[in-house]
């Protein structure tokens, strides 16, 4: 009532500008900036995954690279990176987790522990163990290893305040004291989160989905399915026979071969799916199936 019109204007758009400017920060520093499914990417490896700054790189076993750039940004073997503003996460060849600081180039190592998967989450760094297969964390503040999940598991999964996980035989919630206590029983793989949903290839390797507390479950598609991860608007996944990239409804209502091709891997970032070969070789292509270009 003490403003004019425009005066209020100018007011809304200024904070709303300041939260959204506050909101990507947090983003930037606490999560890992992509649409695609992080829990599928780390198992899978992301070779091609978006920067905050809009640069996507990808690695393979010459390094890692960005798209659009001749030289590498790192020349040396590199395997499931996950990108930040001005950091780069990955496993080496010795099969342990580095940093690499993307503004002077310099290399940190992280972990003595030999690790096959890790994902970069809430300020700090979770991390399989290949010796025992159980789940460890560190804090980026202290670098400091702690035990995590007590299990053979999979990555951890965050929704919200809470934290799931799988043994492959059961999925957990960890409760606020610690306790692990099933919410969905049976066998699963490349369990992940969205929009309150749990999404998981059962034991046939259909997609499967579920609410969080383990009700409503229903199968998603009638094709068998390598792994698969999410864009906007819906899910993208390896078919098992064929090796082909199919586009599958949130809701099971359609299931559409994207790419007659054959890969072993998949990922996506903003509106774009990304398709690695057995050669090695990484396709780009849009939610569609159009405009596609090979990247390296």
């Amino acid at each position: 009532g003490n403003t004019t019109r425009e005066q209020s204007i100018l007011l809304a758009y200024r904070l709303l500008h300041t939260q959204s400017m506050t909101m990507q920060e947090y983003i930037e520093k606490f999560m890992m900036p992509v649409s695609g499914n992080t829990h599928d990417n780390m198992l899978g490896g992301a070779f091609a995954i978006g920067m905050a700054g809009g640069s996507v790189y990808y690695s393979d076993a010459s390094g890692i690279h960005a798209i659009g750039r001749e030289e590498a940004v790192l020349a040396k073997p590199a395997k499931n990176i996950a990108v930040f503003s001005q950091t780069i996460y990955f496993i080496g060849a010795d099969d342990c987790i580095y940093m690499l600081n993307l503004a002077d180039s310099t290399e940190t190592k992280l972990t003595d522990a030999k690790s096959d998967s890790f994902a970069a989450v809430n300020n700090a760094l979770y991390y399989r163990n290949t010796e025992d297969g159980k789940i460890y964390k560190m804090p980026f503040d202290t670098k400091k290893s702690e035990l995590f999940i007590d299990a053979k598991a999979e990555l951890p999964v965050f929704s919200g305040s809470k934290v799931f996980y799988t043994t492959g035989e059961a999925i957990y919630e960890i409760s606020d004291s610690g306790r692990s206590l099933p919410v969905y029983t049976g066998k699963n793989s490349f369990f992940c989160i969205k929009n309150n949903k749990m999404y998981f290839l059962n034991a046939e390797g259909l997609l499967s989905k579920a609410d969080t507390n383990g009700a409503n479950y229903e199968v998603l598609s009638t094709l068998p399915l390598q792994s698969f991860c999410f864009t906007y608007d819906c899910l993208v996944a390896l078919g098992k026979e064929d090796g082909a990239v199919y586009k599958i409804d949130f809701n099971g209502r359609y299931t559409i071969k994207m790419d007659t091709s054959t890969y072993v891997n998949i990922n996506t970032y903003d509106d774009y799916v990304y398709a690695q070969t057995a050669e090695g070789g990484i396709f780009r292509f849009t939610n569609n199936g159009l405009d596609k270009m090979k990247i390296n």
